[in-house]
């Protein structure tokens, strides 16, 4: 198979996914995220259309979703949430430690 060829089996491959309707069940699997988040924060940027009572959203919308958060830079994930506490002893490891004596 010749590298046109190639390119144009996998250019056929793209369109028949961005061709494709997914459910939400589907997507989900896609876009891996909490349920909440999902409904209210991803799924108004998809493009999805009512098929009887399932919601179904185009892969077009999907691709480019994936794109644009894969060319988004990286970020660095904040440590804030650790908490700076020093761990403390038992009370009494402290007093046994301390009436120790060494030679």
């Amino acid at each position: 198979m010749s590298k046109q060829q190639s390119a144009l089996a996998a250019a056929a491959k793209q369109a028949l996914v961005d061709d494709y309707g997914y459910t939400t069940a589907e997507t989900r699997r896609f876009l891996p995220s909490g349920k909440t988040k999902f409904f209210t924060d991803i799924l108004p940027q998809l493009e999805s259309y009512l098929e009887g009572t399932r919601r179904i959203i185009t892969g077009r919308s999907i691709r480019k979703l994936r794109d644009a958060k894969l060319a988004e830079p990286l970020r660095k994930r904040s440590v804030e949430y650790l908490p700076n506490v020093k761990k403390r002893r038992s009370r009494k490891l402290e007093e046994n430690r301390r009436t120790e004596v060494r030679p």
